[in-house]
């Protein structure tokens, strides 16, 4: 189940951001690697609480600055 978070994470990111799955690793910053503007960060995260049903409080979102940080995120809140 982990894997399959990580990959959904991994391809949604992927596709809102235009870059192959390859380029999104596990500990790149979006923000400071991948110069991802908050806009588009948003969207992210919007889909990703739509894919698996829960939502990301805003506080939450500003600490979650990675695909390793949200994957953790979403295991831990589905692990619940």
């Amino acid at each position: 189940m982990q894997d399959s978070i990580h990959d959904t994470i991994q391809i949604i990111i992927s596709e809102k951001l235009g870059l192959s799955r390859e380029d999104i690793c596990d500990n790149i910053c979006f923000a400071n690697e991948l110069d991802v503007d908050s806009l588009d960060m948003l969207e992210i995260y919007w889909e990703i609480e739509k894919k698996f049903n829960t939502s990301i409080p805003d506080e939450d979102i500003k600490k979650l600055t990675t695909l390793h940080e949200i994957n953790s995120y979403i295991i831990a809140k589905k692990g619940r």
